[in-house]
């Protein structure tokens, strides 16, 4: 049996309506004023259910604004749509969905990367994003970019996320 503490994850009746979901799934649990408890002791199976959950009840979605991400693929900036939680904020997103990689990873510098994020602003006629001090927001200080991934990815890591 696997043991989630309801403070820990899904506030108010967002937790009746994951239990009433693991019923329609036809899984055995307890619920306590306290805890929720499921005939399962893998994680990933529980991330599963609840990533499930959330993207049948749409919770995490994709706006119709867009933004920029790095395709680690083609080591490029493309455009996609930006990621929302209903009733989330912006430490939500920044936090339990967006996926943030230090340009080195992909065998970048700092000098390469802001290239790369300037052809692509002048290819998708964008103004490029500045700090105060003038210097390139992207990467960010931490030699950082936000690395492009799927809803399904998206409402995976939002599972993650609700319940460490």
């Amino acid at each position: 049996m696997k043991r989630f503490f309801i403070k820990d994850f899904i506030f108010n009746n967002g937790i009746i309506n994951f239990v009433y979901f693991l019923e329609e799934l036809g899984k055995e649990y307890i619920l306590t004023n306290s805890y929720l408890e499921i005939e399962d002791d893998s994680d990933d199976v529980f991330y599963e259910y609840l990533a499930l959950f959330l993207k049948k009840n749409n919770i995490v979605y994709q706006t119709n604004n867009d933004r920029w991400y790095f395709d680690e693929t083609k080591k490029e900036f493309i455009k996609d749509k930006k990621f929302d939680t209903l009733g989330g904020g912006k430490n939500d997103l920044r936090n339990g969905i967006y996926l943030y990689k230090k340009i080195d990873e992909f065998g970048l510098s700092r000098e390469e990367a802001e290239a790369k994020y300037l052809s692509f602003c002048e290819r998708e006629g964008l103004k490029p994003e500045i700090e105060k001090d003038g210097k390139l927001k992207v990467p960010n200080k931490k030699n950082e970019v936000i690395v492009h991934i799927t809803l399904d990815e998206a409402t995976k890591r939002f599972a993650s996320y609700l319940v460490k």
